[in-house]
């Protein structure tokens, strides 16, 4: 069976250098994506991990979640430009 996402998990992945705080408008998630890539840079490819290339050469790799932006109603999101877009702020009021 399997499913069919309008997405391909690759292109929520980007090569080129990302400036967080052009993308994310808040700042409780902005602080959040700043953490996270801190630690995604300082262990991939340390004590035998998988050196992931997109993070190696300054991108970001999200690719893992493409899956549950399918099962969650998010298949509209195509790439990174979109998935920032859809994520970039809080909904809480």
């Amino acid at each position: 069976m399997g499913m069919k996402l309008a997405m391909d998990p690759q292109d929520l992945k980007t090569y080129e250098h990302v400036i967080i705080k052009d993308k994310i408008t808040d700042a409780n998630l902005l602080r959040i994506w700043e953490i996270a890539t801190e630690i995604a840079n300082k262990y991939n490819g340390i004590d035998n991990r998988y050196k992931n290339p997109a993070i190696a050469d300054g991108g970001l790799d999200f690719s893992d979640v493409a899956e549950t932006c399918w099962i969650f109603g998010f298949d509209h999101i195509l790439d990174a430009d979109q998935f920032f877009k859809t994520f970039s702020s809080s909904s809480e009021q």
